[in-house]
């Protein structure tokens, strides 16, 4: 089970990482994934509270980027092939968990004080909507649209690298910046490391080029913190 707690007090990760291929057999890979994750949130897993209150108080203090993965979907739909951006219709979208849980998401951050500057958002249906239910907008960034799509290894390393300097760049001042996106993108900077629906990672731009992974924060954690630690 993640937590928080996993990266918090580790030694800074840099990341640096080439594009990942998204072959065949992806959308079975994220259903077993989807599975496994409606099992291991059944219990909210605990946070120690010294551990938490370190997370929240650097938070509030800005300067962080925040990706998270889009909220639960339905697999019941498919993306088609090709994808229309402007038309939902032809993609899978968020479930009616999937939509409470990124007004969830949102809630809590809100009570817990954390100040929030640009969003910007996969053009993907699902990643707009997360990023509009949870935060009330969410500009589509080209760049965080999910590499399963990609035309071309040339197109999807143009993704990756957009997102590396996305979450490279440092917030406004007194402000954390919000990308919402996909499974196959995040995974692609972090080396084939993936995530679950509605997971948070959360970066440290460093001095310099690069950056660092502070914490993962589950749907399930931002809820805990904001009774913990909310005003």
């Amino acid at each position: 089970m993640k937590s928080i707690v996993r990266a918090w007090l580790a030694p800074p990760l840099v990341l640096v990482a080439a594009a990942a291929g998204c072959g065949g057999g992806g959308g079975e890979r994220e259903a077993n994934a989807f599975d496994d994750r409606q099992q291991r949130t059944t219990s909210a897993p605990s946070v120690p509270p010294s551990r938490g209150e370190r997370l929240v108080s650097a938070l509030r203090r800005g300067g962080h980027v925040i990706y998270f993965r889009h909220t639960a979907t339905d697999w019941g739909q498919d993306d088609e092939y090709p994808v229309v951006l402007s038309d939902c219709d032809t993609q899978r979208n968020l479930s009616p968990a999937g939509r409470r849980q990124a007004r969830a998401i949102g809630e809590a951050i809100e009570t817990l004080d954390i100040p929030i500057g640009r969003v910007l958002s996969s053009p993907f249906c699902r990643a707009l909507d997360t990023a509009r239910l949870a935060f009330g907008r969410g500009r589509p960034e080209a760049g965080l649209e999910n590499l399963e799509n990609a035309e071309s290894d040339t197109e999807s390393e143009r993704r990756t690298g957009r997102l590396r300097r996305l979450l490279s760049a440092t917030p406004a001042r007194g402000t954390n910046r919000v990308l919402t996106g996909h499974g196959y993108n995040i995974q692609a900077v972090r080396d084939g490391t993936g995530s679950e629906e509605g997971d948070a990672e959360i970066f440290r731009p460093r001095r310099g080029p690069g950056f660092a992974l502070v914490a993962t924060v589950t749907p399930a954690e931002w809820q805990q913190l904001a009774r913990r630690f909310g005003g």
